[in-house]
């Protein structure tokens, strides 16, 4: 995806710089493992290539609050006609700050894809931050109000 941003002759010297550091990826990998203070993880799939850092390497995981209770199917419609969703809508929920290191413009290039594969799909973007008028423009200029809902 990087290179194809890039264009063409920067894209193939990225390409080319890339292959070129693969061994060498490898081998800081290995070492920036070794000698870490704590590597921290998040899912069994991790858990192999992130077990290598040994004592150093920790899980992290969320728990669900022992008071949490699932919402019954009359709170899950209530919510969704206060969002004015229906009841087939495909619900994406987007939680985060709104600002440059987030890949907005990556979500924002997968969007109308996911809005002809999917059953009236909808997204609802929860955050703000620096961008958030810069992404509001993007979904409006790009079509996507039907599609994407900001909730602040």
């Amino acid at each position: 995806m990087i290179a194809r941003r890039l264009g063409r002759a920067k894209g193939l010297a990225f390409r080319i710089g890339f292959l070129a550091d693969t061994p060498w990826r490898a081998a800081r990998w290995r070492i920036g493992l070794r000698y870490a203070d704590e590597v921290w993880y998040t899912g069994d799939e991790l858990r192999p290539w992130f077990g290598r850092a040994g004592p150093s390497a920790k899980e992290y995981t969320q728990t669900v609050p022992p008071d949490f209770t699932a919402p019954t199917r009359e709170q899950r419609g209530t919510a969704r006609s206060t969002l004015g969703l229906h009841d087939t809508d495909r619900v994406f929920n987007l939680v985060t700050r709104l600002d440059g290191e987030k890949g907005l413009d990556t979500i924002l290039e997968a969007l109308p894809a996911l809005r002809c594969s999917s059953r009236r799909a909808r997204v609802l973007v929860a955050g703000d931050g620096s961008l958030e008028r810069w992404f509001r423009l993007q979904v409006d200029d790009r079509g996507l109000s039907s599609t994407v809902r900001l909730l602040g």
